[in-house]
């Protein structure tokens, strides 16, 4: 198995867990600038919680790639790492851009 290429993909999950502490940092800010303008207190928290749950059950996803990656699979298995890491980035993005549109 190439190492370098285990070694991006540490990199990468690595890079996307901290990705995600600053996405939920930020959907506090922003739940509490929607509490400010508007006054409606419910619906910030309800985009703290499911901003929260959501990229919560990510970085937990993607730590436990990092255990996979880090017990040194098989190339079949990197494989099919890889395309996890790949649908969470996906899922993140998604994730992020819609933190992004719930304040315009």
């Amino acid at each position: 198995m190439d190492n370098s290429l285990l070694e991006v993909l540490e990199e990468r999950i690595e890079t996307l867990i901290r990705e995600l502490e600053a996405l939920r940092a930020r959907a506090r800010a922003q739940a509490i600038r929607i509490e400010e303008q508007t006054g409606d207190l419910q619906a910030g928290r309800q985009l703290i919680s499911r901003l929260e749950l959501e990229s919560g059950q990510y970085r937990e996803q993607l730590r436990q790639l990092e255990a996979q990656l880090a017990a040194a699979p098989d190339p079949n298995l990197l494989s099919a790492l890889r395309g996890r890491v790949v649908s969470l980035i996906e899922r993140v993005e998604t994730l992020d851009s819609e933190a992004d549109d719930s304040t315009s």
